[in-house]
């Protein structure tokens, strides 16, 4: 149910914001689609860590960080790094 509403709701506009990032050079050149389901993955995964966290704003703050790192990540690569 969760990954039919996320299709229905905002996977698309994902996978079009990937596909951009990555024709301006600021991800790397690899599959929109692939590359969306897995941060669709990770951002779910993300908001169901906080839902249950017994501190809920202090697993906020790292989720936001470690999404944050991983996109760094990404974007390094595409600049070469």
């Amino acid at each position: 149910e969760w990954r039919r509403r996320d299709n229905q709701h905002s996977f698309e506009e994902l996978k079009i914001g990937v596909q951009a990032a990555i024709d301006a050079g600021e991800l790397p050149r690899l599959p929109a689609e692939a590359l969306a389901v897995l941060l669709s993955g990770a951002m779910n995964e993300g908001a169901l860590y906080v839902a249950t966290a017994a501190n809920p704003a202090r697993a906020l703050r790292d989720a936001q960080t470690s999404i944050e790192a991983m996109l760094e990540a990404l974007r390094a690569r595409a600049r070469g790094g």
